[in-house]
């Protein structure tokens, strides 16, 4: 699919589990999108491998739901208010189900080259 078909338009999740993402920006070292976890949907635990790069990702909580739709993460990451900041190529990942609400985030991710 080319870049611009995906630009500015509601997809589902790669991952399934119900959730969609709104793609604002894409370049080869930058992305900035909207996550949208909808009530009864969710996000598997996963990680995102980037090999050559390190992958970090800021996370701003636009929304958050009245009941479910928890981030978790297996390593503690840096949290303040509603910002996280995590290295999704070595950090399990996911969001429980949403029960009751929605969750919506602005996340935005970059590379840098790994150091030889």
């Amino acid at each position: 699919m080319r870049l611009i078909d995906r630009l500015w338009l509601w997809r589902p999740g790669q991952l399934g589990g119900g959730y969609e993402k709104f793609l604002l920006l894409c370049t080869s070292i930058l992305d900035v999108q909207l996550i949208r976890v909808p009530q009864g949907a969710s996000i598997p635990s996963h990680v995102d491998p980037m090999p050559g790069y390190i992958h970090r990702r800021l996370n701003i909580t636009l929304r958050e739901p009245e009941e479910g739709g928890e981030v978790k993460l297996l390593k503690a990451p840096r949290k303040w208010w509603r910002l996280m900041c995590f290295r999704p190529d070595h950090v399990h990942h996911q969001v429980t189900k949403v029960t009751r609400g929605e969750l919506l985030v602005l996340s935005i991710g970059w590379l840098t080259e790994t150091p030889e």
